[in-house]
């Protein structure tokens, strides 16, 4: 896995989740692209292992879910972050 990939999908995603988190007040809808992006991950991981797939198609499927997954966790760690700092105001 190459570690611009994993840089980019990091970046898109939380700059994404930093983007929602302006413009949406309430704060349990703040955490929706981050359970998106949960669920997303783990069902391309899942049919990547359980799913008979020719060639390495397999390796592909589960490669992106490990990579949507770290966009996962910076989505949800910008959401937690601006969570925490807008109830300290």
């Amino acid at each position: 896995m190459d570690i611009r990939a994993s840089l980019i999908v990091v970046a898109v995603s939380g700059a994404l989740e930093l983007i929602l988190c302006r413009f949406i007040r309430k704060p349990w809808m703040r955490f929706a692209l981050p359970i998106i992006l949960l669920v997303l991950s783990v069902s391309m991981f899942l049919y990547g292992k359980f799913a008979p797939l020719e060639g390495m198609k397999d390796l592909a499927y589960m490669v992106t879910g490990v990579l949507i997954f770290f966009g996962f966790l910076s989505s949800a760690a910008v959401a937690l972050i601006f969570t925490l700092i807008t109830r300290k105001r």
